[in-house]
């Protein structure tokens, strides 16, 4: 007899801790950009996520997420009319003048955010996000690199971890598809060389299924 109420004990926590629990996938795009350059970088992002609701209300999502991130950088640059004296010794430069160049840097991410989920409807399944984010840089590129070793950027002057805060909007549909638009906020430089001490800004829209 109380073997047979052990179990049934052990099987109703078991189905309450799993009706708590939602496991999903999803995928989706980000355009991000860099706190001093609002042109934004167009990029992929994919993972899951698991969800647990402490009450109708209140619930915690966790998340892993392969997120293609970036910004573009503003290169000054230089240029005029050379010319010699007439007893070629000496160089002169006249119409000087100053233009920009536009260069990408490519930052793809490992993200790992946790997330409080406010659910403050109750016949609509739509969540308010928001909460910490930590990430690791899995590979970079910049268009212009022989510029970089040019001026001694190396690969000790970026940050490979960043840290940043998520808020967001999710929605849940009776079908269990779940639709979420986040924006995240990077509170760690990109790099610590002058040219790039910015901070990471992206805005992620994604649509996952959820079981």
């Amino acid at each position: 007899m109380k073997k047979s109420i052990l179990t049934l004990l052990i099987l109703v926590i078991t189905v309450s801790m799993s009706a708590q629990f939602q496991f999903g996938i999803k995928g989706g795009m980000n355009t991000s950009y860099s706190s001093g350059n609002p042109s934004m970088i167009p990029g992929a992002v994919a993972g899951g996520y698991v969800n647990y609701s402490f009450t109708r209300v209140i619930g915690l999502q966790a998340e892993l997420l392969f997120s293609q991130q970036g910004t573009k950088l503003n290169r000054p640059l230089f240029g005029g009319d050379l010319f010699m004296d007439e007893e070629m010794e000496h160089l002169f430069v006249s119409n000087l003048y100053q233009t920009t160049a536009r260069e990408r840097l490519r930052l793809n991410y490992v993200n790992l955010p946790l997330l409080l989920e406010i659910k403050p409807f109750k016949k609509v399944h739509l969540g308010i996000l928001i909460g910490p984010q930590v990430g690791y840089c899995v590979y970079r590129k910049h268009d212009s690199e022989a510029h970089l070793k040019e001026i001694g950027v190396t690969s000790s002057d970026y940050n490979n971890w960043d840290f940043s805060t998520v808020i967001g909007l999710q929605y849940l549909t009776p079908s269990h598809i779940s639709v979420s638009l986040q924006y995240s906020l990077g509170w760690r430089t990109i790099s610590t060389f002058t040219e790039m001490m910015d901070f990471n800004r992206v805005l992620q829209l994604s649509v996952g299924w959820t079981f």
